[in-house]
């Protein structure tokens, strides 16, 4: 049996108005990715197509292009794609494709239908940080893994524009206030393109960590899943008890950035949200008890002499809360002080 066959065979299998609208999908999606009729694909272009053709050149398009259509369209319009990648499935005439990962990395559609942070469990700053040592420890490629989810919960990204950065995406500058920056631009969840300002440091050590050998156009999480990364992260929440996944990092971030700052504006600009209604859906209630509003009066009450602590315990004191550690990090930094 042929690619032509397969096809012909499995706009026949459904129903006429069915089959108009199926083959319009399809053709349409061949001719935006591949450059070529759907009947024509060969088994090189499916082993080789990767989420990055199908968001940059499918995608994409409608979500900001000419031909803009809601994303829960889009995912219709996938569905359609998948249904025609099964009957090649069927077939078993391209052995060589893994048709599990094309049609659940590839053709990922979960992130554009999901809502936003409404139902997602947060995961701290310090949570994150074992996370990170248990995927160092545990899993292969493990380090790089755990860079991905570092990544993602200090610039709160979501996974499915995570794997689409590419290091020409990033452009080092300085800035007039103070510091060296790399500034990252990225379409994420198709609404506009989006700014993130790192720190160089950190910007250097993804370089190191993921391998940068000086070529622009590559991924910067080449060679990567997002499947694997949801396993991971389920399994070191199932050894947690918690519900994680990664969208959760985002929320984490927004959760921990607004406990720091209390700045609804500056968290709303974080997460790159046009509404601050839908940036107060992914603030968590703090389970601190020391930092509720009761507590928080009464302890306004009276104050500690700090000068009478020892220099070990005014460390404790700060190394036990990492919101203040990252302020007074700040507030240094801004001072000049090493």
């Amino acid at each position: 049996m042929e690619i032509r066959d397969v096809y012909t065979s499995w706009l026949e299998s459904k129903s006429e108005n069915t089959r108009t609208k199926y083959q319009a999908k399809v053709d349409n999606f061949s001719e935006m990715v591949f450059g070529k009729e759907a009947w024509e694909l060969t088994e090189e272009d499916l082993v080789n197509l990767t989420y990055h053709d199908v968001y940059g050149k499918y995608i994409k398009t409608f979500l900001t292009g000419s031909k803009k259509a809601k994303e829960t369209t889009i995912v219709n319009y996938l569905r359609s794609i998948k249904s025609y990648f099964g009957a090649i499935r069927r077939a078993d005439i391209y052995p060589n494709v893994n048709f599990d990962h094309l049609v659940n990395d590839v053709l990922y559609t979960k992130d554009l239908s999901a809502k936003d942070g409404g139902h997602n469990e947060q995961i701290s700053k310090s949570e994150v940080k074992e996370m990170e040592s248990w995927l160092i420890d545990n899993k292969p490629n493990g380090y790089k893994y755990a860079t991905l989810i570092d990544f993602m919960f200090h610039t709160a990204v979501r996974v499915s524009a995570a794997f689409t950065i590419r290091w020409s995406d990033f452009t080092v500058y300085e800035s007039p206030y103070g510091g060296t920056f790399a500034k990252l631009k990225v379409i994420d969840k198709g609404r506009k393109l989006n700014d993130k300002d790192i720190p160089v440091k950190h910007f250097n050590n993804l370089k190191e960590t993921m391998g940068y050998d000086g070529h622009d156009n590559e991924l910067v999480f080449k060679g990567m899943k997002q499947t694997t990364l949801r396993n991971y992260m389920r399994e070191f929440s199932d050894l947690r008890g918690r519900n994680w996944t990664p969208h959760s990092l985002k929320v984490g971030a927004a959760t921990t950035f607004y406990s720091i700052t209390k700045d609804i504006v500056a968290t709303s600009r974080l997460l790159d949200h046009e509404s601050l209604d839908t940036t107060m859906t992914y603030i968590r209630n703090n389970p601190n008890p020391n930092d509720s509003g009761t507590t928080i009066l009464y302890s306004s009450d009276t104050h500690v002499d700090f000068s009478k602590l020892k220099k070990e315990q005014l460390l404790m004191l700060i190394n036990n809360r990492p919101e203040v550690a990252d302020m007074l990090s700040r507030d240094a930094a801004r001072m000049g002080v090493n």
